[in-house]
């Protein structure tokens, strides 16, 4: 069960979209607050989910966070990925390695990896009328390309 879920789908209702939304697995559900556009709003998911509506986060960025990876909090993951635009997750349990992210764009990748990759294409999409801004182009796109480990067209999830 998504706690918290009739409080999202009230803003989608009036084309309201929270800054961030935090969707918490195993841990103790306080009711979301929605003050205005600059705070996020927290969900938990608690219990079976397989009767949940996930369609409250469609287009949506979403910080998925929970103490441990289980299956779980996979299932939740699997849900979220039908509908989310990006999520962010956070594992308490993993130390250092926090987590992840995954985008319907580029899939699973490493946190390092995601402003490299859209430097990249932030610069391939640039329209360059001089030769100062073309060498300025070509300069981002260098620097995202030797911080990747592969081509950014090998990360495409499509």
């Amino acid at each position: 069960m998504i706690l918290g879920a009739s409080h999202l789908l009230a803003l989608r209702k009036q084309r309201l979209v929270p800054r961030a939304v935090m969707v918490s697995v195993g841990v103790p559900y306080r009711p979301p607050k929605y003050e205005n556009d600059h705070k996020y709003m927290e969900l938990v998911v608690d219990g079976p989910i397989d009767r949940d509506d996930f369609r409250i986060f469609v287009g949506l960025r979403v910080s998925l966070f929970c103490p441990e990876y289980d299956a779980f909090a996979h299932e939740v993951l699997e849900k979220l990925k039908e509908q989310c635009e990006e999520i962010t997750i956070l594992v308490a349990g993993w130390g250092e390695d926090i987590g992840f992210l995954w985008s319907k764009r580029y899939g699973q990748l490493d946190m390092g990896v995601v402003g490299w990759l859209d430097q990249y294409y932030e610069a391939k999409g640039r329209v360059c009328r001089t030769p100062a801004e073309v060498q300025e182009r070509v300069r981002l796109e260098s620097e995202a390309l030797s911080h990747l480990e592969k081509h950014p067209s090998e990360y495409s999830n499509g």
